[in-house]
């Protein structure tokens, strides 16, 4: 009777093993889901930033509010500040 309780007892040991695998698997296929989804959306926002910051559009933009390419352009040079006088 012994050994039939064991037998019995390792094979409800071994069904719930499987049962527990069963589970993580669909976890872990659930998981994959999200990761696949989050990747795409990735690729999607990093094309529409690369849509949005793309050289013609910028300047598109500018001139819409008004922008304008300068006819010269005049760099400044800056002048180097005097230290104070000694008290």
């Amino acid at each position: 009777m012994l050994a039939v309780t064991a037998v019995v007892l390792a094979a409800l040991a071994v069904v719930a093993g499987h049962v527990l695998v069963a589970r993580d698997q669909l976890r872990l296929d659930r998981l994959d889901g999200e990761v696949a989804a989050a990747t795409l959306r990735n690729d999607q926002l990093r094309l529409e930033v690369a849509e949005l910051s793309a050289p013609a559009r910028l300047a598109a933009a500018a001139r819409g509010l008004g922008l304008v390419v300068p006819s010269s352009v005049t760099y400044l040079e800056p002048v180097p500040l005097t230290p104070p006088a000694p008290r």
